[in-house]
């Protein structure tokens, strides 16, 4: 069940991260969805109904907001995030370290480990502590 909570999580942030606003307000699924809503609020409450799509909009940018503290390779909460500076992914730096040096000495490439991420080759220069999620962890 944390495995698939945690994979919705990356596909939301992938599917996100490759849509600009205008492309999300107006992605298939979300307006069909945002319809399905003002029509089943119609027969409800039709003044409910006018007001809804602002207030849908505002869940829709507290949800955007929200940050995964979870590492795709160990699917527990990270405690030393590291950034990579190509696709902009966290690791927990013990695990994504770990791989490294497991694939270098395989001399093969390592793959960034987030579901659909196109990065091919995450190396260790490319890793930055990110002290600012580090400061967001141990404030939860």
């Amino acid at each position: 069940m944390f495995r698939l909570k945690s994979l919705v999580k990356e596909k939301f942030t992938e599917t996100h991260g490759s849509l600009s606003e205008g492309e999300l307000q107006n992605h298939v699924k979300l307006v069909s969805f945002k319809e399905n809503v003002r029509n089943a609020l119609k027969t409800v409450n039709p003044e409910a109904a006018e007001n809804m799509e602002e207030e849908m909009d505002e869940d829709v940018a507290v949800t955007q907001s929200e940050v995964n503290f979870t590492c795709p390779l160990t699917q527990v909460e990270m405690v030393n995030p590291m950034k990579n500076k190509k696709c902009n992914h966290h690791y927990d730096r013990d695990a994504i370290m770990g791989m490294i040096k497991a694939r270098q000495n395989q001399k093969k490439k390592l793959r960034c480990p987030v579901v659909g991420c196109g990065n091919t080759d995450v190396k260790q220069g490319d890793l930055i502590l990110d002290q600012i999620m580090k400061r967001q962890i141990q404030k939860r």
